[in-house]
């Protein structure tokens, strides 16, 4: 293997890949795996990294002098590119070594056999054959910006306690001629809703949250801009897929087997009490999480107030109180307590200046955008049994006599 390539584009090839190649008990999977490859009138380089959950190729414009492949520590090419001062970067497979050349800096780095790397996956179908759509693999295209903006709004919900598994990713909805997308945690549902841009039979599938966050971080989010995403699903793998053949990122990730709750059926009817500014909630709420992990909303007429005790886990720090102006149509006073973390990932995942606010007593509380499908459903703090009855002093009882 022999090729030149720019830095730039190689450096940002390595920033993709490498988040993926984790540090783990098998030395393989924090390599990379490097092929370079000529074809009629362009030559390129695949660089793929896996932790055999998420697979992730990136492909770049390459000069190749000779085809090869090798694997090569992840963290320590791209430490080298990045304080490298050259304009290209020079790689060559000198039998068990890669030779890293850039500007005046020479590296030689010791790799391992590529046949050790784990093979990139292929989407197959339902009777266990590669097929067109139809036979088992759905196949579709987004925007990159919408999908991942959708991501962003409702991941924040998703479950980190493996005891019920499936609660641990996203669910991807396809259902008639819209897409949803949905997490839930048990205690907190947030859902986002579009006009799905193609028509597709009904599907659903479970995305794990370590793929969520890798697609976050290799979509767009330009909206003027969007790109082409490519959605391949089957049975129990989905492909992610971006730009062309030689220049594009594809990734690879399984999927959480296992039927997703039935969130619709569990959703609070809508009893809209007000519209919050969403940015001056978050701030007070930031400053009541300062000594507190639940916060009170009081809704008296035209205010909002904001109370807690500053329980702090087990200690008390102290008390914390703050008030907003909203538009309300509370006739009569209504309170309910929530987490602060659970307000504070609510409303910083969204970027919407105004929230309408849905609340009966004793029920969730529902957030939803005014303009489009977005919704956020929080279940408040239930106070401790028995609460009330600790704090009071034991009486004292009388001696027995003698």
């Amino acid at each position: 293997m022999k090729l030149t390539i720019s830095r730039t584009e190689f450096l940002t090839a390595l920033a993709a890949v490498k988040p993926v190649a984790r540090a783990s008990s098998l030395p393989i999977l924090s390599n990379l795996l490097l092929v370079a490859s000529t074809k009629p009138g362009a030559g390129s380089v695949a660089l793929t990294a896996t932790d055999t959950d998420i697979h992730l190729r990136v492909n770049r414009e390459a000069t190749v002098v000779k085809e090869g492949k090798t694997t090569v520590r992840a963290d320590l090419l791209f430490d080298i590119v990045r304080m490298a001062e050259g304009a290209d970067v020079k790689l060559e497979l000198q039998k068990n070594n890669l030779l890293v050349e850039c500007g005046a800096a020479r590296h030689c780095l010791t790799t391992i056999a590529p046949e050790d790397f784990p093979p990139f996956p292929r989407i197959q179908a339902k009777d266990g054959q590669n097929g067109p759509p139809g036979s088992g693999v759905t196949e579709l295209a987004l925007e990159d910006s919408l999908f991942r903006t959708m991501l962003a709004e409702t991941s924040f919900a998703a479950s980190t306690e493996e005891e019920r598994f499936i609660l641990c990713g996203c669910l991807v909805k396809f259902d008639g001629g819209q897409l949803h997308v949905v997490a839930c945690d048990g205690r907190r549902i947030a859902v986002s809703s579009v006009d799905s841009p193609v028509t597709t039979a009904a599907q659903s599938l479970v995305l794990p949250v370590k793929a969520v966050r890798e697609l976050m971080r290799l979509l767009g989010s330009d909206t003027d801009k969007p790109r082409r995403l490519s959605v391949t699903a089957g049975t129990n793998l989905v492909q992610f897929s971006l730009g062309a053949a030689h220049t594009g990122t594809t990734l690879v990730s399984k999927l959480i087997e296992g039927n997703y709750p039935a969130y619709a059926k569990i959703m609070p009817p809508e009893q809209a009490i007000a519209n919050l500014p969403r940015a001056d909630l978050l701030r007070a709420i930031e400053r009541i999480a300062l000594v507190a992990d639940e916060v009170t909303l009081e809704f008296t007429g035209s205010t909002l107030h904001l109370r807690s005790h500053g329980k702090r886990g087990q200690d008390m720090i102290g008390e914390a109180s703050d008030s907003l102006h909203i538009s309300a149509s509370v006739q009569a006073p209504l309170e309910s307590t929530f987490s602060t973390r659970f307000l504070r990932d609510t409303l910083s995942a969204i970027a919407d200046d105004t929230l309408e606010f849905h609340l009966a007593p004793g029920r969730p509380c529902l957030f939803k955008a005014p303009t489009r499908d977005w919704r956020a459903v929080i279940a408040p703090v239930k106070k401790a049994e028995g609460r009330k009855a600790a704090a009071k002093p034991e009486e004292k009882q009388p001696e027995a006599k003698k």
